[in-house]
């Protein structure tokens, strides 16, 4: 049997006592038989076959907002980073090996040797 995943739906409840509840809704098609709801992983991501992610909901900041966002998951459970945050995970990168690279100059002229750059 094949089945087809259709669409999420995100939702916002509120509640007295708990606040905002958020309530991810993910749904697939099965071929012949309507839809069944999908059950989420421990940690609350649903897993979509077709695409062979997981979808989930995590709080976070972005365009300087704070809220939920919906966010995918690889197989093994790691998040796939947006395009900002990857920019910014390789810029951090590349100061730390400016950084590195300085420490080594200032160890060479310690030593005497005047680093070429």
């Amino acid at each position: 049997m094949r089945c087809y995943f259709r669409h999420g739906i995100y939702s916002t409840q509120k509640s007295g006592r708990i606040g905002s509840v958020l309530n991810l809704l993910s749904w697939r098609v099965v071929r012949n038989m309507g839809c069944q709801r999908l059950q989420p992983n421990p940690q609350r991501y649903y897993w979509i076959e077709v695409l062979h992610l997981y979808l989930g909901v995590e709080l976070g900041e972005r365009s300087q907002r704070s809220g939920y966002w919906l966010r995918w998951w690889d197989a093994q459970g790691h998040l796939l980073l947006w395009g900002t945050e990857r920019l910014a995970l390789a810029q951090q990168k590349v100061d730390q090996e400016r950084q590195r690279a300085d420490r080594l100059a200032e160890q060479l002229r310690a030593l005497g040797i005047e680093p070429v750059v």
